[in-house]
């Protein structure tokens, strides 16, 4: 650990990314028109649940290719808990001397993938992610 830093990368579904989406998938265009030709209570519930899953489901896409390209420029990488909103949290152990191309790294892919995954960093962190404590004994 010595000489090292960890960086908490975390991301989140950017809500309204939808037009793109429902362009590019055509089930979700199929039910659009559907839904505009006869709408109602049910088509518009419909609609929305399959554009907010379209939308997880790239945010999701977004940010297995973030992880895919930073795990190689780390020491090693944790995983944290993710859910429907947000849908990546890694803990990467840096190089010091390599944060600074972590960091532009994170930049490009945040201008690349913006639309669909809003990225931040949280660090320099102790490495607390990355220590193995061990079994607690009593009296030590």
């Amino acid at each position: 650990m010595r000489g090292c830093v960890e960086l908490n990368v975390k991301g989140t579904v950017v809500p309204g990314h939808f037009a793109d989406l429902v362009r590019r998938d055509e089930g979700l265009r199929s039910l659009a028109l559907r839904t505009r030709r006869r709408p109602d209570y049910e088509a518009n519930v419909r609609l929305g649940e399959a554009i907010a899953q379209g939308v997880r489901r790239e945010a999701r896409r977004a940010a297995r290719e973030v992880l895919d390209r930073l795990t190689p420029l780390a020491v090693r990488t944790v995983r944290g808990r993710t859910d429907d909103e947000q849908v990546l949290s890694a803990s990467f152990l840096l190089r010091a001397a390599d944060e600074g191309r972590f960091r532009q790294e994170v930049d490009a892919l945040a201008r690349d993938r913006g639309d669909r995954l809003a990225l931040s960093v949280t660090g320099p962190l102790p490495c607390y992610s990355f220590v193995d404590a061990g079994p607690v004994q009593a009296g030590r």
